[in-house]
Order: C-alpha cells, then sequence, then structure tokens
C-alpha cells in the first residue's frame, strides 16, 4: 500500500542517483575558480590545464576545430589562449568535461535532440554575454563571462535527467511537445521533480560556485519571488536571455507555455528594455561565431536564422495540427453534451422501459447521425431470456422478439465487449444471425455495451446497442471516451426504468394478492354470518312455522266468515302478514341448507322472459299489500306504476348450462331491486359474453333514485335496506347473491345517489355442449 511520503522518497532517490553522478576534476573545478575571477591569472590557468595531459588533448582539439584558419598554430595552452581567446578556452574545456560526464551511453531518450539543445543553451550563453556587456555602462555588475558561463550551463538538469532516466525523460519531451507547456510542470507530474532541482542538485555534487547553482535552480523565476542575493542581478539577465533566444525560435528549450512581453521582462528584473531590443540582431552573427569556435556546426548566422525560421514552422504547423485536433476533440464534446441535455430532457426516467428503450434509439441515431434502424439487445436480469428490438430513427418500434438464451446460455454482460467493437463470442453473432434473420445484419455496425453498474445480491439488467455512425459524427470514433458519459446515462435510464417496472409489476401482484386476501376474509366473514344465521333459521323455522300455519289458516277463515268489509280486510292483512313471515323463514332457510345446483341446457330467452314474469308479479303483490295497508292506515296515496322492462340478449347467445330455476329466482330479486328503485322510465335487462375473458354478464340497469356508497357496500347483506322501517326485509340482493355464488360466479354493483343503479352477475361455467348432458355437481 503506498503511503504519503511515497513521492517524497522517490524524489530523494533520483536525488541520490544525481549525487553519485561523476564529479568534474579538480583541475576543472580550479580552472573554473580562476577564470571566475576578475584578476585571473591566465598563465597559472594555462599551467592548470597542461597539467592534465589528456584534458589539454581534448581542449586543443577541440580549439583546432574552431578556428582552422590558424588549426596548424594551436600546439599549446598558451597558444591557444592567444589566438582564440581565454573565454574561449575555458568555454572548451568545461564543454568537453560536461560532455564526458553527462553524455548518453546509446541509449538516451529518442525524442529529445541533443544538438538543438546545445544550441539553445549556446544561444542563452551569447544572448546572456551580450547583455552584460551592452549593460557596464549602465553600472549594472554583471561579468560577460560569467554571464556566459551560466547560460551555457543554466539547463544542466535536463542533462542529468536525460541521462538518469532516459525513458521517463524522452517521455516528458514528447508531452511538453503535445501539451505546449513548460517541460518543468510535466517532468514534476512524470517524475517527482524538475530539471532546475536536478541541476541545482548536479551543480552542488560538482562544487560550481554559488552563483551558478542558483542560476539553474531559479532562472525563469519572477522577479518579485527571488532571494535577496548578491548575484540576484545574474539570474536576470540569464532569465531575460533565454527569454530572448525563445522568442527567436534558437534551439530547443522545452518550454512552450506563454511567453511574457521581453520589454515588462527587462524592466521587472532592472534591464534596460531598449538595450534587449537592439541585441537580438546580433545575437545571430554572436551565436554562429562562438558556435564555430567551440566545434559544434559549421553554420553561417545566415543558416542559424534558417534554422530558427523553418523551427518556426514547425512548431507552427505542430500547433495548427494540435488546434484541429483540439477543435475535432471540442466539437465531438459538443455533440455529446448536447446529446445527454436532450436525452434527459425528455423525462425518460418517468417512462415505462419500452418508451425509454424508444428514447435512446431517437437519442443514438441523433448522436450518431444515422438514418439506419437502431437495436437494442437486453438482459432484464442474469439467466433472463434475451429481448431483441428495432427502433426506427425516429424511436418508432419496428421489431420485438424474444429469443432466448444463446448457446451454452451465456448472459449478456459477460459476452459484452467494454471497447464497444461487438461481441466477444463469433458464435453468439452467428446464433443472433440465425435467429433473427433479416432482422440482424451486423456488417458495418458497431456494438455499444449498455451496462449499469452492478449491485451485489440484485440481478443486473445489461444491453448492446447496435448502431451505425454518419460521417457528420466520425469524430466520435477517434474519441470513445468523449461518448462513455451519454452511453452511461442511456445505461443507467434503462437500468432505472428496468427496475422501476419490475418494482411496479411487484407492487400490481401485491397489490391483486392483498386485494383476493380482502375479497377472502370477507367472503369468509359473510359464510360465518351466514352459518349463524343458517343454524338460527333452522332451529326457529320449526318453532315458527307451526303457529304461523295457525295464525295464516284461522285469518283466512274470519276473512270469509267476517260480513264486515273492514274487520273482513283486517283478517285478510293478518294472513298476508303471516304469509310474508312463512316466506322470511323460508329465506333463510337457503342461507342455512343451500340447495346444490343442477345445471341443464337453458334457453337464455325464456330464462330471463320468466325472471321478468315473475319480478312483474311479486312487485305487483308487494304494491297491492302496500295499498291495502295504506287504505287501513288512511294513505291514499301509493306509487303503482309498472315502467318499461326492454331485455337485450347478445348475438349468438341462446343456450347456457345453468340452474335455470335458480338463476330465474336470482334475476328475479335482481329486478325486484330495481323495480322498488322508483325508475322514471326504463329498466334494461341485458344477457352478454364477455370479450375480455369469456364470462356471462346478465346485468339489470334502471334509472332510478340511486344508492347511496354505504348502501352499496352493504347491499348484499341480510337484513340491511336503508328503505322505511317495516316495508321490506333486506334480503333480495342477499338471496340473490347466495344462489349466484352456488354457482362459483360473482356478483357486483354500481351505483351513486340520482344516477340509477346497475346489478352484473358473471357466470364463468356457463357453456353447453353435448358432453354436459348429465348434470354437474357446484364448483
Amino acid at each position: 500500500m503506498h503511503t504519503a511520503s511515497a513521492p517524497t522518497d522517490h524524489r530523494e532517490l533520483i536525488l541520490s542517483h544525481i549525487e553519485s553522478l561523476p564529479t568534474l576534476s579538480p583541475i576543472a573545478l580550479r580552472v573554473l575558480q580562476l577564470s571566475s575571477s576578475p584578476d585571473a591569472d591566465i598563465r597559472e590557468i594555462v599551467k592548470l590545464i597542461e597539467s592534465d595531459p589528456a584534458l589539454t588533448a581534448r581542449v586543443l582539439r577541440l580549439c583546432r576545430r574552431a578556428d582552422r584558419t590558424t588549426a596548424n598554430e594551436i600546439t599549446t595552452i598558451d597558444r591557444a589562449v592567444v589566438l582564440v581567446g581565454l573565454e574561449a578556452v575555458r568555454a572548451a574545456m568545461l564543454s568537453v568535461e560536461v560532455y564526458g560526464l553527462v553524455k548518453s551511453d546509446g541509449d538516451g531518450a529518442a525524442s529529445f535532440d541533443r544538438a538543438a539543445f546545445w544550441r539553445h543553451s549556446l544561444a542563452v550563453a551569447c544572448c546572456a554575454e551580450l547583455l552584460a556587456e551592452k549593460h557596464e555602462t549602465a553600472g549594472i555588475d554583471v561579468r560577460p563571462q560569467e554571464a556566459f558561463l551560466c547560460g551555457i550551463l543554466h539547463d544542466l538538469g535536463k542533462l542529468a535527467l536525460e541521462k538518469l532516466l532516459p525513458k521517463a525523460f524522452g517521455r516528458c519531451v514528447e508531452l511538453c511537445e503535445q501539451k505546449r507547456c513548460d517541460i518543468a510542470e510535466i517532468e514534476r507530474r512524470v517524475i517527482g521533480l524538475d530539471h532546475h532541482t536536478a541541476g541545482k542538485r548536479l551543480a552542488e555534487h560538482w562544487a560550481l560556485p554559488h552563483a551558478l547553482q542558483d542560476v539553474i535552480w531559479l532562472h525563469n523565476q519572477p522577479a518579485v519571488s527571488l532571494p535577496d542575493v548578491p548575484h540576484r542581478l545574474l539570474i536576470g539577465v540569464v532569465t531575460v536571455a533565454q527569454a530572448i533566444t525563445r522568442k527567436l525560435l534558437i534551439g530547443w528549450s522545452g518550454n512552450f507555455s506563454q511567453m511574457r512581453p521581453i520589454e515588462e521582462l527587462c524592466s521587472e528584473h532592472g534591464l534596460d528594455p531598449q538595450v534587449c531590443g537592439e541585441i537580438e540582431g546580433e545575437l545571430f552573427d554572436r551565436l554562429a561565431v562562438r558556435a564555430a569556435n567551440l566545434g559544434l556546426d559549421d553554420s553561417s548566422d545566415s543558416d542559424v536564422l534558417l534554422d530558427s525560421i523553418a523551427e518556426a514552422n514547425r512548431q507552427l504547423g505542430q500547433l495548427n495540427s494540435q488546434l484541429n485536433a483540439q477543435a475535432e476533440r471540442t466539437n465531438a464534446q459538443q455533440r455529446v453534451l448536447e446529446a445527454i441535455d436532450r436525452f434527459h430532457s425528455e423525462g425518460v426516467l418517468r417512462t415505462a422501459l419500452p418508451d425509454a428503450m424508444g428514447a435512446v434509439a431517437r437519442s443514438a441515431a441523433s448522436t450518431f447521425a444515422t438514418s439506419r434502424p437502431i437495436s437494442i439487445l437486453w438482459q432484464s436480469r442474469s439467466g433472463a431470456s434475451w429481448q431483441f428490438r428495432q427502433h426506427l430513427s425516429s424511436g418508432r418500434l419496428i421489431a420485438d422478439r424474444k429469443l432466448g438464451l444463446p448457446p451454452g446460455g451465456n448472459d449478456l454482460r459477460s459476452l459484452s465487449d467494454q471497447s464497444g467493437m461487438g461481441f466477444s463470442s463469433v458464435e453468439v453473432l452467428g446464433w443472433l444471425k440465425k435467429t433473427l434473420g433479416d432482422d440482424f445484419d451486423p456488417t458495418g455496425f458497431r456494438f455499444t455495451p449498455l451496462l449499469g453498474s452492478l449491485q451485489r445480491g440484485e440481478p443486473s439488467p445489461a444491453g448492446v446497442l447496435i448502431h451505425q455512425i454518419g460521417k457528420e459524427a466520425r469524430c466520435l470514433l477517434d474519441h470513445p471516451e468523449i461518448v462513455r458519459p451519454l452511453v452511461a446515462s442511456w445505461a443507467s435510464v434503462l437500468g432505472a426504468t428496468s427496475q422501476f417496472d419490475g418494482a411496479r409489476r411487484l407492487g400490481e401482484q401485491l397489490a391483486e394478492a392483498n386485494r383476493q386476501l380482502a375479497d377472502t376474509q370477507q367472503q369468509l366473514v359473510e359464510s360465518r354470518s351466514l352459518a349463524r344465521l343458517g343454524e338460527l333459521a333452522g332451529g326457529a323455522a320449526h318453532e315458527m312455522n307451526n303457529p304461523l300455519t295457525v295464525i295464516s289458516g284461522n285469518a283466512q277463515i274470519l276473512a270469509q266468515r267476517l260480513l264486515d268489509d273492514e274487520n273482513a280486510s283486517k283478517a285478510k292483512a293478518v294472513a298476508d302478514a303471516a304469509q310474508r313471515l312463512s316466506d322470511l323463514i323460508t329465506s333463510l332457510h337457503l342461507f342455512a341448507d343451500p340447495p346444490e345446483p343442477k345445471p341443464t341446457r337453458s334457453d337464455i330467452h325464456q330464462t330471463l322472459d320468466q325472471a321478468v314474469r315473475a319480478s312483474v308479479e311479486k312487485r305487483k303483490t308487494t304494491l297491492s299489500a302496500m295499498a291495502a295497508s295504506a287504505k287501513l292506515d288512511g294513505d291514499t296515496e301509493t306509487d303503482t306504476a309498472i315502467p318499461e322492462i326492454r331485455v337485450i340478449i347478445g348475438d349468438d347467445l341462446d343456450v347456457a348450462f345453468i340452474d335455470r330455476r335458480q338463476i330465474v329466482q336470482a334475476v328475479t330479486e335482481i329486478m325486484v331491486n330495481a323495480l322498488e328503485a322508483r325508475p322514471k322510465h326504463l329498466i334494461e335487462v341485458r344477457a352478454v359474453v364477455s370479450d375480455a375473458d369469456g364470462r356471462l354478464l346478465i346485468s339489470v340497469t334502471d334509472d332510478g333514485i340511486g344508492m347511496s356508497e354505504r348502501a352499496r357496500r352493504h347491499a348484499c347483506d341480510p337484513f340491511f335496506s336503508e328503505k322505511d322501517a317495516g316495508r321490506q326485509p333486506g334480503l333480495g340482493l342477499a338471496r340473490a347473491r347466495r344462489l349466484i355464488d352456488l354457482h362459483g360466479g360473482d356478483l357486483w354493483i354500481e351505483s351513486g345517489r340520482g344516477k340509477g343503479t346497475t346489478v352484473t352477475v358473471a357466470l364463468e361455467d356457463w357453456k353447453w355442449d353435448a358432453s354436459r348432458e348429465r348434470p354437474r355437481k357446484a364448483a
């Protein structure tokens, strides 16, 4: 496990390797110290160099290459100092030393151009020397030879990093050119430290002068951040010299960041901006001379200028290519962001899964600029059948098929290729082609996985989008990472809607189960109530029938013998009341000991006609009794009108396999209830076959006063009635419900105050055929 100190440890490890590099020879160190002094003794410097035969030979060889006109005359270090100058000799010696210590072993960074690096370093040295010379009259205490030395070694850290970490440094070179930034930023991210720190540590290791160490470490820093040291101005001179060299595009600096204006930089470091502008023309001449003196190349000042122009053109071409690539990437990002915004603005999270798939297809067609159909392979959970849906670019569904599982029973998630190039199984592609036929042609199409995040312990849906990419969206092919947020949006919406659909279906199933449970509990309560009522009725029937028989018989005899009409009417009323009470006991007996249905082939027309006639007769009898009772009470206003009754029977509905007597009795009770509801104009009796489930539906509809909600809920409860007390016992619909239950059917009521009432009977097992001639028992 990495700790917080890991980067620091890595940095110290690199610095320790820098300190393991060989040091400058004592002679070179002593020459540097002596030559840095304004009172340097040339004879002592010459004597020091000549004390090292190998160093002497390399310096003389370099000086002869530098000045070929006098090459035969340069036979000693003393002669070299006279002919090419002390600075050239010192620079040659230093170049020999540095190059020998940090030269590449043959496996250096391929992207690092050492020749261009040295040309840039020499140009900075010449520019720093010119700046020091031009400012001598202005009282600026910077010696030209010291400025030259600091300029040529200011980027020593780059050589150290390239020597120690060639591959990492090469990668830094590539990235800084791609991103057009300062290589120091890339070095800190990739390696852990930049060339400023590495160069300072190497300068300390070589015991170079402190002024040179600080120039290597602090050049390119803002003036306000520089420490208050005696050589602060020297650091500024090298910083301005490097900026001028960068501006003229001489060599390779590794810094492509935005440049500050030279005038502003000069003023910040206390230099004259006008002087800085004048030396740009002299720099190419000075650089050509010094390059020739050091034997770096044979280029003239015009060649250096042409090289700078060529470098400028190269960088402009590279910058133009990067800008084009960035513009293309920006267009791709904008296209994807607009697609995400349009997709979510449709409110797809509030839709069902099929609608969400249509929205995904529509979004994909728009994003990928294609008019070809968009196909989606979908698997709602692990182990479930695959589903194939194909949509037009408008999102309209044109194909929907269940495929089962491929050979081997693999899940769609395990076969999806995360790169978006297709399936990892050719066998599956063959199976899809064989199963779907012309609906599936993978040629020229791309396969984009639609994989939501895995949830532990939960089935995870998975899908694959099959689509083409039009010319307008070709930029997306080069930047697949840009499309990932949009694909993730599609996948998350499909996953969420899939889970929502599953939860909704589960909720519906639970609601249906709760409804069935409530119905079962209600039926259980009713059955127990009816059982208790039946036990009471069964026990009381025998005890009550005998007295009622005596009362009814004597009342009939009195009604026949009494000559007084008023008394005769009262006796007859007693007999009728006894009969109604006897009928009530008989009705209660239906709940105590229900008869077993005996279905036979029955004519629907005759059954309903019989029920209508029986209900009318029963209503007339009731009205007659009510009239007699009203007459006794002195009330002469009674409603005795019978409305129109219309019977409608569906086409091809002739016979049914039912217990005709019991169905007639049940419909009669419903009809009587409709007649008692004071209908205004019409009662409609309708018999049809349900298109949904094939059940036989018999409904009775009236346009009477309707029921309250309380009356509708309790209409089938025995003895319940909202009518005036004493008018009706409240057993009519309860008897009808009981008879329909015996047939395994259902009965429900739709009603409202002032809206009339519809009572519907549904019989499931009603169809007759020749094989059902023999009666069957109730279900």
